[in-house]
C-alpha cells in the first residue's frame, strides 16, 4: 500500500468471522469470491489448520506463535528473520520490499473482503482521541499539531490510524470493545487490519520506509506487548523493521544547518520513534524474569535525543543537541526519562545476574546517578510547585511532559533502592523506607486513572513490593487493575527483598540519592504494613523549613558538603528518622 489514505468506511462488522474457503455458498454472497489460499503458514500447515494467510495468520496470532510462511525453496520468508541488527554506521541490506503497484499479477497480498472491520469518521474521532490523552510513551512519536491537520485533510495513511486505533480500543467505553473479552483484546482487529494492508502473503513491508510507516510499526509493537501472552517474551520483529526504516530514511544522518520546519519535525519524529522504542524495551527488561541486555549497539545508542516538549510543539527553534552519555543539562523530558531509565534497567539487571560481579558497576551507576541529578532542570525537580504544574497539564492535550516526569522520578526511587540493594543493604521486611512509598503514592496521585492505562504503573508497583515490601489492599487493587490492563499478574512475578536488618548505619539511604530534592506530604497515602503512629497535631514541615527549596545550582549542590543526622537522612529531614524509628 502508498502513503495515500484509504477510505474509512469498510465493509462488514467489527465482529472477526471468516468464511469456509470452499464453501459453495460464498458464490451467492455480495462481493468478490474469495480466493482459495495457495499456502498455509508452517504451523497451520503441520496443525491442519485453516489459515488466512494473514500475517500473523488468526490462528497463530490468539495462540502467540510465530507465523512462518515457508517459499518455495523451502526458506522462512518471514520479516522477523531480518537478523541482527546492524551496526548504525555500516550500510543496510534492502531486506524490506518495496511497495509494488495494485497492477502487480505477482502481489501475494491476501485480502479478505468479509473481514474488514468499520471505522466511521465518528469512531476515528474518539479512538484517536483517547490515543493523544492516555497511549504514553508512544503518543510522544507524534507532532499532534500537524497530525490533527493531515487527519482533517484525510492524508494519514489508513494503516497508521488502524494503528492507533489498535492502542485506544482497549479504552473505549463502547460495549462491542467490552464484550469480546477482556478489554485489551479489543485492538485486535485494528491491529490485524494494519498488518494486512501494511504485508504481503510473503511477509514483505509494502509500505514506503516513511514516518508514517515507522510510526506505525512502533505502534504495532505497543500493541503487541500489551496483547501478548503474559509468559511469551516480546517479539522483536516490529523492532528490527522499526529501526530498519528510521535507519533508511537517515535519522542518523547530519541535520542541515538550515531546514524547513516540516522537515526538522519529521526528523524529531523519527527520533522519538527510536527512543520510545528503546525505552519499552528498558521497560519489559525491568520486568522479573525477563531481564535480559537490551540489544541495541552503542554507536545506535548514540542519536540525538528528543527535545524537550515546548520547542517539539510549538516548533520553535530547537536547542543545541542532547545525547544519552553526554552528562550534561538536558531540558528535554523525554531525554531525561530515558536516561533515568536507562540506569535503573542496568541497576536491575545487576541485581538479577547472581553470577555478576556488580561492585565497580554498582559504584559507577550511583555516580552516573548523582550528575543526572545533579544536571536535573529546576523546573523537572520533585517539588509542590512542580507537581501541580504536572497535574495542570495532565488535563490538557499535551501531557508527555507531565507524564515523563512521573515516571523518570519513579525510575530514580527504583534507582536508589537498587543501589542501596546492591549494597548488601537490604532491609528487613518489617522495615518500609516510607520516603518512597510517599513520592510513589504522590505520582500515583497526579496520575489518578490514568495510571491504568500505562506500563508507568507496572513499574510503581514493582518498586513498591520488592523494595518497599508492600502487600496490602491497595498495592492488590492496583494489581488487578495492570493485571486487566497489560495481562500481567504482578503478585505472582516479584517478592520482596528480604535481608538481615544489621545495624541502623547498614540501613543509610545513599547521600544524594534519595530526596535531595524532595518534599514531604502531609497526605502521603495509603501505606501498609506496621501502622505509622501519629503525633496529635504534628504536621510535616514545610519545604523551606526543610531546607528543600534553595535555589538550584549545580556547582553549588556539587560542593555542598552534606552534614549527617540521625539514621544518616539527608538534612531537613528529621521527620524521615522519626518516621523510621515509629514505623
Amino acid at each position: 500500500m502508498d502513503g495515500s489514505t484509504a477510505s474509512f468506511s469498510f465493509k462488514a462488522g467489527y465482529e472477526h468471522t471468516s468464511q469456509p474457503e470452499d464453501d459453495p455458498a460464498g458464490s451467492s454472497s455480495k462481493g468478490p469470491k474469495r480466493k482459495r489460499l495457495a499456502k498455509a503458514c508452517s504451523a497451520c500447515h503441520k496443525s491442519k489448520r485453516r489459515c488466512d494467510g494473514k500475517l500473523p495468520c488468526s490462528n497463530c496470532f490468539y495462540a502467540s506463535k510465530e507465523c512462518l510462511y515457508v517459499d518455495g525453496n523451502s526458506r522462512a520468508s518471514l520479516y522477523s528473520d531480518i537478523g541482527k541488527q546492524q551496526d548504525a554506521s555500516k550500510p543496510t541490506r534492502n531486506i524490506v520490499s518495496r511497495p509494488k503497484t495494485d497492477q502487480s499479477p505477482n502481489r501475494k497480498r491476501v485480502k479478505q473482503e468479509d473481514n474488514r472491520v468499520i471505522l466511521d469518521h465518528s469512531l476515528t474521532r474518539e479512538l484517536t482521541s483517547l490515543f493523544f490523552a492516555h497511549c504514553h510513551p508512544v503518543r510522544a512519536v507524534f507532532h499532534k499539531p500537524t497530525f490533527a491537520i493531515s487527519l482533517a485533510h484525510n492524508r494519514v495513511p489508513s494503516f497508521l490510524v488502524f494503528a492507533i486505533c489498535a492502542l485506544a480500543a482497549p479504552l473505549s467505553r463502547q460495549p462491542k470493545f467490552r464484550s469480546t473479552g477482556p478489554p485489551r483484546f479489543s485492538g485486535r482487529p485494528f491491529a490485524q487490519e494494519a498488518i494486512s494492508q501494511m504485508f504481503d502473503g510473503s511477509g514483505q513491508l509494502i509500505c514506503d520506509l516513511s514516518l508514517s510507516t515507522a510510526q506505525a510499526l512502533c505502534l504495532l509493537m505497543a500493541h503487541h506487548i500489551t496483547s501478548k501472552s503474559a509468559a511469551a517474551p516480546p517479539d522483536p520483529r516490529y523492532r528490527d523493521l522499526t529501526l530498519h526504516v528510521i535507519q533508511a530514511m537517515g535519522v542518523y544522518n547530519i541535520e542541515p544547518a538550515v531546514a524547513s520546519v516540516d522537515s526538522s519535525i519529521e526528523r524529531e519524529c523519527a527520533r522519538r520513534v527510536f527512543w520510545v522504542m528503546y525505552a519499552m524495551e528498558l521497560t519489559c527488561s525491568i520486568c522479573p524474569g525477563t531481564q535480559r541486555p537490551v540489544s541495541l549497539s552503542d554507536s545506535q545508542l548514540r542519536l540525538r535525543l528528543p527535545v524537550d516538549e515546548t520547542s517539539f510543539e510549538l516548533a520553535v527553534h530547537y536547542p543545541s543537541p542532547e545525547y544519552l552519555h553526554v552528562r550534561v543539562q538536558c531540558l528535554s523530558e523525554l531525554g531525561n526519562f530515558v536516561r533515568i531509565l536507562s540506569l535503573y534497567s542496568q541497576a536491575e539487571l545487576i541485581l538479577s545476574r547472581s553470577d555478576m560481579d556488580s561492585s565497580i558497576t554498582m559504584a559507577d551507576l550511583e555516580r552516573q546517578a548523582e550528575e543526572w541529578m545533579t544536571n536535573l532542570p529546576e523546573v523537572l525537580q520533585f517539588s509542590e510547585s512542580n507537581l501541580e504544574i504536572q497535574r495542570s497539564m495532565f488535563e490538557t492535550g499535551s501531557s508527555t511532559g507531565a507524564w515523563c516526569f512521573c515516571f523518570m522520578h519513579a525510575c530514580y526511587i527504583g534507582l536508589s533502592l537498587a543501589l542501596r540493594a546492591g549494597k548488601n543493604n537490604i532491609p528487613s521486611q518489617s522495615v518500609q523506607p516510607h520516603w518512597a512509598t510517599s513520592r510513589l503514592n504522590l505520582i500515583m496521585q497526579l496520575l489518578g486513572e490514568k495510571a491504568r492505562n500505562s506500563m508507568l504503573m507496572g513499574t510503581i508497583i514493582g518498586i513498591q513490593i520488592k523494595y518497599c515490601n508492600r502487600d496490602d489492599a491497595q498495592i492488590r487493587s492496583w494489581c488487578s487493575d495492570y493485571e486487566e490492563a497489560c495481562g500481567l499478574r504482578i503478585l505472582d512475578i516479584v517478592s520482596p527483598l528480604a535481608g538481615g536488618g544489621g545495624a541502623p548505619g547498614a540501613r543509610r539511604s545513599l547521600e544524594g540519592l534519595q530526596l535531595r530534592n524532595s518534599w514531604p506530604s502531609s497526605s502521603p497515602g495509603p501505606s501498609s504494613g506496621p501502622e505509622r503512629h501519629e503525633r496529635p497535631g504534628e504536621t510535616l514541615p514545610s519545604l523551606k523549613s526543610s531546607g528543600l527549596l534553595d535555589s538550584w545550582n549545580p556547582g553549588n549542590v556539587a560542593l555542598r558538603p552534606e552534614k549527617a543526622s540521625p539514621l544518616n537522612m539527608p538534612v531537613g529531614l528529621q521527620w524521615l528518622a522519626d518516621e523510621t524509628r515509629t514505623g
